[in-house]
């Protein structure tokens, strides 16, 4: 009961939390079990989270033991479906326990449950896919051994693939891959148990790889971001690219892969865009812009209009911003300080400010509209109060992003009758974007070598 109770919250939560979330082949996931769920694990207990609130049928969730240290927690998190494992890097690791703990696994997944593992161990906020453990596999392979390969277990491969792990407001795009039925390992299993556990990891690790975005360095993670804040549109554009989380992942993946390649074949193109890069954002600093208020290429020429528009936008929308800033100033900003006093690990930010904001809303809400009921004695009034609460709060965020833009463009304008300073960052950025036109050419010629597409075409949906 308590699991229904929370997965039914934090599917609210979430949707708050997260501007947007978009699911890819959502129908690849079998109805029924048994089946094991493998995701890979850049963001702690958001992705769980994440993941059981897009699942129909029950999840049970393997966690390490350490959390399971005291009775009540004990207690707690196996209402929650939480089965403890224990890991050499956390200390101790009671052998019985753990044996009991795949045991426990194996007759779940005997019983057409749902498993979700997490085969990589750890969580780390960055763009990358660790070793995976053998776990996972061992694991679906013991399953079908026992029924000698009739069980039907499969694993289902999960891509997480956020835009910022710790920002509000971020976006998250969840890529589902097809299932791979453990009962084709037989084979090899019965001859070499060790040896099927290493193929199947190896295989699922292959279907990950494709379902996430994969750097190799901290510094490539940084030259993708900056390569999209830059071209994301002109690419966007030729290739025929929605606005659709699934493309951008698409296109993401492609500037990754990219510069994987010119990392072995051309570093030393791959230097010369990062210095040009560089340059660019050492003179926007100085001139105190961004890149998007120079990207024009997607805006209608009419700045007047333009404008017009979006003074008339602010002037007229400044008392429900005010209005958005009074009622959700507090909750909003409190699970951000909380964030902050409990940990300085990023990966543990979001779901500690989602799980503290699902309280301090909850909590400043019910104040103040009881207040407001004591006040008016008005049910009418207070359901009109009530609802304005969660709308003014996400007025303000917009009213607030669109006053940034218009500062932004305001900045640009002033900068712009400075011709030669305007014209200086303006070639720069040409300059970039000639180097990103000619660096895409040479790698869909090694794409078309390598006998694939030679334009990235975004995957069907």
């Amino acid at each position: 009961m308590l699991y229904f109770i929370l997965k039914l919250i934090f599917k609210i939560a979430l949707r708050v939390f997260f501007r947007q979330i978009e699911v890819r082949n959502k129908n690849l996931i079998p109805a029924n079990g048994p089946l094991l769920v493998a995701s890979n694990h850049p963001n702690t207990f958001m992705d769980p989270i994440a993941i059981a609130a897009i699942m129909k049928q029950e999840v049970f969730f393997i966690a390490k033991g350490t959390v399971f240290n005291t009775p009540l927690k004990r207690w707690l998190l196996q209402q929650m479906n939480l089965i403890p494992v224990y890991r050499r890097e956390d200390g101790a690791v009671p052998e019985a326990s753990n044996n009991n703990t795949f045991r426990k696994c194996i007759t779940h997944l005997h019983q057409s449950g749902t498993l979700l593992i997490f085969p990589e161990g750890n969580s780390y906020n960055e763009r990358r896919l660790r070793p995976l453990k053998t776990g996972t596999a061992r694991m679906a392979l013991a399953a079908e051994a026992e029924f000698d390969f009739k069980a039907g277990v499969q694993i289902v491969p999960i891509g997480l693939n956020y835009t910022d792990p710790t920002r509000f407001q971020s976006n998250l795009f969840i890529n589902i891959g097809e299932a791979i039925p453990v009962a084709h390992f037989a084979d090899i299993y019965k001859q070499d148990s060790f040896k099927a556990a290493q193929q199947l990891s190896v295989e699922l690790r292959s279907r990950l790889e494709k379902l996430v975005v994969i750097t190799a360095t901290p510094a490539d993670d940084n030259l993708v971001e900056q390569i999209e804040r830059i071209y994301k549109t002109n690419l966007a554009q030729e290739l025929g690219l929605s606005k659709k989380q699934a493309d951008k992942f698409v296109m993401t993946k492609a500037i990754a892969d990219s510069i994987s390649y010119f990392n072995q074949h051309e570093p030393e193109r791959v230097q010369v865009i990062k210095e040009k890069i560089d340059k660019y954002n050492q003179e926007l600093e100085k001139l105190g812009l961004q890149d998007k208020y120079l990207n024009v290429s997607t805006k209608t020429p009419n700045l007047v209009t333009d404008s017009l528009t979006t003074l008339f936008y602010l002037a007229l929308g400044l008392p429900l911003y005010i209005w958005g800033i009074i009622t959700n100033y507090l909750p909003y900003i409190i699970p951000s300080k909380i964030a902050d006093n409990l940990t300085g690990e990023q990966e543990f930010r979001a779901p500690i400010m989602m799980t503290a904001g699902i309280f301090t809303f909850s909590f400043f809400y019910l104040f103040m509209i009881t207040s407001f009921y004591l006040l008016t004695t008005s049910a009418l009034a207070t359901f009109i109060f009530a609802c304005s609460l969660p709308l003014a709060g996400f007025f303000a965020l917009h009213y607030t992003y669109r006053l940034g833009l218009t500062r932004g463009y305001l900045k640009l304008f002033t900068i712009f009758y400075n011709w030669q300073t305007f014209s200086q960052v303006w070639q720069q950025r040409e300059d970039i974007l000639l180097s990103l036109e000619n660096a895409k050419t040479i790698y869909q010629q090694h794409l078309a070598k390598e006998l694939k597409p030679a334009t990235i075409k975004p995957e069907n949906k």
